[in-house]
Parts: structure tokens; C-alpha cells; sequence
């Protein structure tokens, strides 16, 4: 299971992304600027139930 989120705000000069991924017992997120290098963090879960409510 994968969410990917941007949010684009042209007067503010915004352009930012967020991406979930679900998958082996853990919870992916990414975020940035849309075209930069990301930052990334995996958090470790039991199980995809468990995966899943964490995106919630």
C-alpha cells in the first residue's frame, strides 16, 4: 500500500511531497521538495495491520 501526498502553493513558493509505504513489517515515509533529495525515515512495525494503522 502506497499514499502519496504534494501540496503545491505557487504564491508561497511550496512545493512539497509526503509518501507512505506499507510493506515486510514496515512503515516507509518520505518528504521533501518536489525535486530535491528527500528526506526518509522507516519505522519498524509487527505486522501490516499494524503498518496500516500507523498511517492512519
Amino acid at each position: 500500500m502506497e499514499i502519496y501526498l504534494v501540496f503545491i502553493d505557487a504564491a508561497q513558493n511550496n512545493n512539497k511531497f509526503w509518501s507512505a509505504k506499507v510493506g515486510q513489517g514496515n512503515l516507509t515515509v518520505e518528504w521533501g521538495r518536489v525535486g530535491y533529495k528527500s528526506q526518509e525515515k522507516v519505522h519498524s512495525c509487527g505486522n501490516y495491520q499494524q503498518n496500516v494503522k500507523s498511517t492512519r
